[in-house]
This record gives C-alpha cells, structure tokens and sequence, in this order.
C-alpha cells in the first residue's frame, strides 16, 4: 500500500477504519497531519503498544497537538502510566 500517494482525507479513512492491520497504523501514526494521528489514536483495534507509541512520537514534537493528546488520554487501552504523564505535562489540554 502506498501510503505516500494517499490524500490525508484518505489516510485519516484508513486510520479510523477498524480492519486496517497494525504495521500500517503504526505508519500513519507519525504522519504529518494531526487528524490522521487523532484517528489512529482513536482506532478501536489499535494496541496499547501503538499507543504508547504514538503518545511518544506526539510528546517529541515541538508543538504536540491537544486532539492527538485528548484522544490518547481517553482510549482506555492507554497504559495508566501514559495518562499520569499526560496530566503531568498536558493537563491544561485536558477538560
């Protein structure tokens, strides 16, 4: 599949979409579009592992996205110790 000639309307389809296998979620978790790593953050398949993952690569970027963070915070597949590091560093992005 090639993911570098996907419009990200059809990337964030691709994340949102509960069949995708995880090797390709975990592709367009570090993808430059916020609402496509939102969706993958949101994937009712999607590991604890792959979030963890995501939540890593979102707390390296300079400006981590408050959707992205909100969406990993309330999967409850996220790992407590990932959520006690999001209220710690992210709590003003949380309701």
């Amino acid at each position: 599949m090639a993911l570098g000639n996907m419009s990200y309307v059809e990337k964030r389809k691709l994340a949102k979409n509960p069949s995708t296998p995880l090797d390709i979620l975990r592709v367009l978790a570090k993808d430059e579009y916020w609402p496509v790593r939102e969706s993958v953050a949101k994937n009712p398949k999607v590991s604890s592992k792959l979030l963890v993952m995501l939540f890593g690569y979102e707390k390296s970027l300079k400006y981590p996205d408050d959707f992205v963070i909100k969406a990993l915070y309330y999967n409850k597949k996220l790992p407590a110790f990932a959520k006690r590091v999001i209220e710690t560093l992210f709590g003003e992005m949380l309701p």
